[in-house]
């Protein structure tokens, strides 16, 4: 089976990874498949600025989709940065990654506005690093939530930062669990397939090539 097609099919995903691994490009990649079948998406950002985000995303399927409302962005990054900004059409901007009560209430809305068919957190370990008491109730209810309303969760965290238990918390949470291995030899582990298994990928063009799972 291939792996594209296996993660379509989960209710929610922990995608890990050390940096530069390309595991943001290949949640992007779902997003803007998800975009061609005229699906839904909400980003919840951590580390990065929306423009960012909505040009990588741009690069992929074009911005018409976005001002068609096909996307919201929950912008915890900004003002958390010093670069405070007002809200807008797309994105609803919160006071930082720790404000755990305000990504609530926006991601609520925002599932109001557009019902997405998938919620994207990047990247989940910033909320971990400043919610560190909070953050397993927050998204014990969060994934709860999207899961008993039919939307994916796709949880992106940063590898090699975090306790063996924090990890534990967030698989626990998730019904599968992807591991981005960067270096000569790339490839992406897979839990949650009945056993654990390894598909190799490259980057082409800005694009993932995958292998099938054997």
């Amino acid at each position: 089976m291939d792996i594209l097609d296996y993660v379509q099919k989960q209710s929610a995903i922990l995608v890990m990874g050390p940096p530069r691994s390309e595991k943001s490009l290949f949640v992007r990649q779902m997003v803007v498949e998800g975009f061609k079948r005229g699906e839904k998406a909400v980003y919840v950002l951590t580390n990065n600025f929306p423009e960012d985000t909505l040009t990588e995303l741009g690069k992929g399927i074009g911005s018409f989709h976005v001002e068609k409302g096909m996307m919201r962005i929950i912008d915890c990054y900004t003002n958390f940065v010093g670069v405070p900004r007002p809200d807008n059409d797309i994105t609803t901007v919160v006071s930082s990654p720790a404000a755990l009560n305000e990504i609530s209430i926006a991601l609520a809305k925002a599932i109001k506005d557009i019902n997405p068919a998938s919620v994207v957190v990047d990247s989940a370990s910033t909320i971990l690093l400043q919610s560190p008491r909070l953050y397993e109730r927050f998204f014990q209810v969060i994934i709860g939530k999207l899961k008993s309303y039919s939307i994916k969760s796709i949880i992106l965290l940063e590898e090699g930062i975090h306790s063996e238990k924090e990890i534990a918390v967030l698989e626990s949470l998730t019904s599968t669990t992807l591991r981005f291995m960067g270096g000569k030899e790339k490839y992406i582990e897979v839990k949650g397939m009945g056993s654990e298994q390894r598909s190799a990928y490259e980057v082409h063009d800005g694009k993932f090539l995958l292998k099938e799972i054997a």
